[in-house]
């Protein structure tokens, strides 16, 4: 048996598995995924799971085929929300509110931020500071008059929050909320800097291992750039959270689900300039429509297709970072 055999073998497994128990992923349990449907519940988790850039009608006529039989748009919306939704955060975004949550479950984190908020938190404009690695403690509050302030012999410990910026423990009972932040600065190549806010402590963790955790981190952005474009999660197929949340996971699964095949391929080796890899952008499509096969009789050549779309390996190269804000595709432009 092949690897990719194997690997869809064993996810098809899991899926049967949790299929034969639905009631443990339903919004209402003992109701439903109850009856047999056109489209059930295995059927629903393996389109979400192999969903395109599409409108829902293409997304639905690709899994099922383009014939009458195939499931409304209807029958799939009733049939996604009946799914419950788990649990995601996205701690991307540096902000007292995402620092307090994280400190106040007795958690540790590290995020990254720019020049902008830097500023804000230390502030003064961080153009001139070179690499450091300091610790500041910030007083949070709601209120601009220094009149109501409680400790007024601190006056450059204050931080203002204005009432539209969401900070969940000042309220009015609570008027002041107290922050130590650990901020984190160095040098990336000659005049770039990258800003690291975190409350790792200084003993496990020392200016040096912030250098080499940041170079570490690059698998993990070649992985949300393959999910955002190769697997589509630029194109979303709802404006509700929970379906959002949905695609996410249904991604990630199908990430794992591909990587794994990926990395089972034999590249050829030849006397060339560069070394050579699988390009991931064709081989998840290729696992994405491997996956979508379910009728038992064809057949894939999985291994062969991604060994013939490679691409050559060519290390140090370097890109400017793109600072512009993207949306996701607008449904107004799907096929």
């Amino acid at each position: 048996m092949k690897n990719a055999d194997a690997i869809k073998i064993l996810l098809l497994a899991t899926i049967n598995e949790i299929a034969a128990d639905p009631q443990k992923y339903a919004v209402n349990p003992g109701r439903d995924f109850t009856r047999n449907r056109k489209m059930g519940f295995r059927d629903t988790l393996l389109i979400l799971l192999t969903m395109e850039a599409d409108c829902i009608k293409e997304e639905l006529y690709r899994f099922f085929g383009r014939n009458t039989d195939a499931p409304s748009k209807a029958a799939f919306y009733k049939q996604r929300r009946k799914l419950s939704c788990g649990a995601l955060a996205d701690m991307g975004y540096a902000s007292y509110n995402n620092f307090a949550h994280v400190i106040e479950n007795r958690q540790f984190f590290l995020i990254r931020c720019n020049d902008k908020k830097l500023e804000g938190i230390l502030g003064r404009p961080p153009g001139n500071l070179k690499e450091t690695d300091c610790r500041v403690e910030r007083i949070l509050t709601r209120t601009q008059s220094e009149k109501k302030r409680i400790r007024k012999n601190c006056p450059d410990r204050y931080r203002h929050i204005c009432r539209a910026v969401p900070m969940d423990y000042l309220d009015e009972k609570h008027s002041e909320y107290d922050i130590a932040l650990r901020i984190v600065r160095f040098e990336i190549r000659p005049g770039c800097f990258e800003n690291i806010i975190t409350n790792l402590p200084e003993l496990e963790f020392d200016f040096e291992d912030f250098k080499e955790l940041y170079h570490l981190r690059w698998n993990e952005e070649n992985s949300f750039r393959d999910l955002k474009y190769p697997l589509c999660l630029k194109a979303f197929h709802s404006r509700k959270y929970e379906y959002i949340v949905q695609e996410i996971w249904a991604r990630a699964i199908l990430h794992n689900f591909s990587s794994a095949i990926i990395s089972g391929v034999d590249i050829e080796k030849h006397n060339t300039k560069f070394e050579y890899q699988a390009n991931f952008a064709e081989a998840f499509k290729i696992c994405r429509d491997f996956l979508r096969i379910r009728d038992g009789r064809t057949k894939m050549e999985v291994e062969g297709l991604i060994a013939q779309n490679i691409e050559p390996v060519r290390p140090g190269r370097t890109f400017a970072r793109q600072h512009r804000f993207k949306l996701p595709v607008s449904f107004c432009y799907r096929n």
